[in-house]
């Protein structure tokens, strides 16, 4: 009997997001969206402050930024493999 991969559901629906042609950030919801699961504070890349950015056009305060970054830790903790939601997806 061969073994199956362990299947990744919450890694998947990153991987789609980032594959996706889907413009994440000019919507308020779908860019909390992907601030949640991937992150606007992305490590490893140099975009400027994302996060800043995307405050600013949705007119997210403070607490809304620190919410999102708190909500983005806590789905990190979710995925056993958090540090690949951080590669580029091929």
């Amino acid at each position: 009997m061969s073994k199956r991969p362990k299947l990744d559901p919450l890694k998947e629906i990153a991987d789609a997001m980032k594959l996706s042609a889907e413009e994440w950030g000019d919507n308020r919801a779908r860019s909390w969206i992907w601030g949640i699961v991937i992150g606007w504070d992305e490590k490893g890349i140099d975009r400027g402050n994302e996060m800043e950015r995307q405050a600013k056009l949705h007119h997210w305060n403070d607490h809304n930024v620190a919410q999102l970054r708190a909500l983005h830790e806590a789905f990190e903790k979710l995925i056993p493999t958090a540090p690949e939601l951080k590669q580029e997806v091929h």
